[in-house]
């Protein structure tokens, strides 16, 4: 046997052996489907799980508005309620400086 048939033989062997490595085109095709098909199930567990936690913080911002809106009917309230007051006070420091006038008045 020559050289180039020795050489050609094992070209032959690798050749075949390369082949043999090798999926068919249609065994190819369905795992690399098999491998999207498990990657759209992993997005739609996270688009889903993403969406539940959206929902939780909308729950939370509509419950911060309520609080929030509460909290100032309660600032209002107050603010009233400090302002009477004041006006209590000075009613009643006048009728005290007036009371005061009449004492000192009385004991001179």
């Amino acid at each position: 046997m020559t050289h180039l048939e020795e050489k050609l033989k094992k070209q032959l062997r690798e050749a075949k052996g390369e082949l043999s490595m090798r999926r068919p085109l249609d065994t190819m095709d369905e795992i690399a489907y098999k491998e999207l098909e498990k990657e759209n199930g992993d997005l739609r567990t996270s688009i889903g799980h993403r969406i539940e936690r959206v929902e939780e913080l909308n729950a939370i911002t509509r419950e911060h508005q309520m609080m929030n809106g509460k909290m100032h009917s309660e600032i209002e309230i107050l603010k009233k309620n400090e302002s009477l007051l004041r006006e209590d006070l000075q009613a009643k420091d006048l009728e005290i400086g007036r009371m005061m006038k009449r004492k000192n008045g009385a004991e001179k």
